[in-house]
C-alpha cells in the first residue's frame, strides 16, 4: 500500500509541479550563491528553456501546466529572453576576468615594451658600468723616490760649518743629522737651513750624515767628512790699542777680560767659550761675511755656537 501510494504521489500532476518547482528553486538559489543574481536568472532561464522545448517536442507538459505546444513555443522563447538577461547581468564578473586576462595579453606588448626601453635596458647598463670603471680604474703612480746630496765645506777653518743639500722629495718630509761628534739633529722641510749648519766645539775629523724620510715613509741618505782644527786664542784687542793675551786684563775704561762661560765684550767683538774673538752683532742691509745667523732685531750674528746667540737682541729669528 505505501508503494501504491508513493506511485500515485508522483502521478499526481499537482505534486509533479510543486516537485519541480522545488527543484528549480533550488537549481537557481544554488546559482545565485555560486555565481551571483546574473548565474540564478540565466538558470530560471536555462530551465524555462528546457521545459518549453520539450513540451513542443511532446506537446504537453502537464507536469508544469503546459498543455499544448503553442505555450510550450512560448515558455521556450521566454526562457532563451531570460537566459539572455541573466548572461547580461552576470558578464561583469566574467567580463572583468576577461578583461584582466586580454589587457595580460593584448597590452602585455606595450608594457613589456615600455619597462624594456626604460628600465630594463638602462639597469644592465648601470650595473656593467660600475664594474668596469672600478676594475679598470688605473692605481695611483707611486710616489717618487727620494734623493738626498750633501758636501762639506773644505778648508777646515770655520767651526760653524754650513753643509750644502740638495733635496728631491715627497713633502712634508724631515731630516735627521749626525754632525759626528756626538750631536744629532732632526727637523722638518721648513728649517733645512737649522739642519744642514753645525757649531763644532772640539778639532777632529767628522763624518757628517744624514737620512730623509719623505711623506710616504721612504728614506734617503748622504753623508760628507768635514775636518776642523781649533785656531789658537787670538790677544784681545782693548779700545785703547794695547792687547792682552788670553785669560789677561786690560786696565783701560774701554778694555775687557776673556771669559770662560759667556765671553766678554770688547768694543765691536767679544771673546766667545772657545777663547775665540768673535765678531759682535751689527746692523747690515744683508748678510756680512762670516754671519751666521740674525737676530729679532735685525742686526747679524757671527756666534759660533747655537746656545746663546742673540740672547741681547730677541732671539735667532734665522740661521744661515
Amino acid at each position: 500500500m505505501a508503494g501504491a501510494t508513493d506511485d500515485d504521489n508522483l502521478k499526481d500532476p499537482k505534486k509533479r509541479t510543486v516537485a519541480a518547482t522545488t527543484l528549480l528553486v533550488l537549481l537557481v538559489l544554488l546559482a545565485t550563491i555560486g555565481g551571483g543574481v546574473g548565474n540564478g536568472v540565466a538558470v530560471l532561464g536555462f530551465a524555462a528553456f528546457a521545459v518549453g522545448a520539450y513540451a513542443v517536442v511532446r506537446g504537453r507538459a502537464s507536469w508544469v501546466n503546459i498543455a499544448s505546444r503553442r505555450v510550450g513555443a512560448a515558455a521556450l522563447v521566454g526562457g532563451f529572453a531570460v537566459m539572455g538577461v541573466g548572461t547580461a547581468v552576470s558578464p561583469p564578473t566574467q567580463n572583468t576576468a576577461s578583461e584582466a586576462a586580454a589587457p595580460s595579453s593584448s597590452a602585455a606588448p606595450s608594457s613589456t615594451s615600455r619597462p624594456a626601453a626604460t628600465s630594463a635596458t638602462p639597469a644592465p647598463k648601470a650595473q656593467l658600468a660600475a664594474p668596469v670603471t672600478t676594475t679598470q680604474a688605473p692605481p695611483p703612480p707611486p710616489a717618487p723616490v727620494p734623493v738626498l746630496a750633501m758636501s762639506c765645506p773644505g778648508g777646515g777653518s770655520v767651526a760653524a760649518p754650513v753643509f750644502a743639500e740638495q733635496i728631491t722629495a715627497t713633502a712634508p718630509y724631515s731630516v735627521t743629522i749626525d754632525y759626528g761628534d756626538g750631536d744629532r739633529y732632526t727637523n722638518d722641510d721648513q728649517h733645512l737651513g737649522a739642519v744642514f749648519s753645525h757649531t763644532y766645539k772640539v778639532s777632529g775629523n767628522f763624518t757628517v750624515s744624514a737620512v730623509l724620510t719623505d711623506a710616504t715613509g721612504q728614506t734617503a741618505s748622504a753623508s760628507c767628512a768635514y775636518s776642523w782644527t781649533k785656531p789658537a786664542p787670538a790677544p784681545v784687542v782693548s779700545s785703547g790699542g794695547g792687547s792682552s793675551g788670553a785669560g789677561s786684563s786690560s786696565g783701560s775704561s774701554g778694555g775687557s777680560s776673556s771669559g770662560s762661560s759667556g765671553g766678554s765684550t770688547t768694543g765691536d767683538s767679544y771673546v766667545n767659550v772657545d777663547g775665540n774673538v768673535v765678531q759682535a752683532p751689527v746692523e747690515a742691509p744683508s748678510a756680512p761675511p762670516g754671519a751666521t745667523a740674525q737676530c729679532n732685531d735685525g742686526t747679524w750674528s757671527f756666534s759660533q755656537h747655537r746656545s746663546g746667540t742673540c740672547s741681547g737682541h730677541g732671539g735667532v729669528a734665522s740661521w744661515l
